[in-house]
């Protein structure tokens, strides 16, 4: 900022009032320069948005099957361990000798998540295997489908979960000590 201080002076008191004018434009600048010196950094943009980037999700013990990783790092089901058997035929879900459910009655989305597992080879995880309903939430629909699943079983030694993005299904056998 420049300022005109060759104004005219035609009093000792216009030259007083100049000094105080120059004095006082003196101190506006200097507390300009100094406020400007006390501000904090400018944040470096790629540190402020490390924040928001994804982060990986916390281990969940529930989902930890008996498995073991292949050379890619895909998890399979450990083959030493018992596999789950689904007898379509005879509506049975077993697991090695234990029975785990029965179907008395017809539960087309509980069976058609059993046939999906079955014929996948029984994996950690399937996507989401019902048809699509006009009248209700995809999401909803698996849901309650999975929680049906965990109801009234003889021996409570598979567990069924929601991957937490409602398109798609967790299977975690359970040991005995857990």
């Amino acid at each position: 900022m420049s300022f005109n201080t060759n104004l005219p002076q035609s009093s000792q008191g216009n030259r007083l009032s100049q000094e105080n004018l120059n004095q006082s434009r003196q101190n506006m600048l200097s507390s300009a320069s100094a406020s400007n010196e006390n501000q904090t950094p400018a944040i470096d943009q790629t540190s402020r948005f490390q924040s928001l980037q994804p982060k990986q999700p916390p281990t969940m013990p529930w989902i930890s099957l008996n498995r073991s990783q292949l050379n890619d790092g895909t998890p399979r089901v450990d083959t030493t361990a018992p596999q789950p058997v689904w007898d379509r035929s005879r509506r049975e879900l077993r697991l090695g000798n234990k029975l785990i459910k029965r179907f008395k009655w017809p539960a087309e989305n509980q069976e058609r998540v059993l046939d999906a597992f079955e014929d996948n080879g029984w994996p950690t995880h399937i996507s989401d295997p019902l048809e699509p309903h006009d009248s209700i939430c995809p999401k909803r629909r698996l849901h309650d489908t999975i929680k049906c699943l965990n109801r009234k079983q003889i021996n409570g030694l598979i567990k069924f979960r929601g991957d937490g993005t409602g398109l798609g299904v967790l299977l975690q056998i359970v040991t005995e000590g857990e």
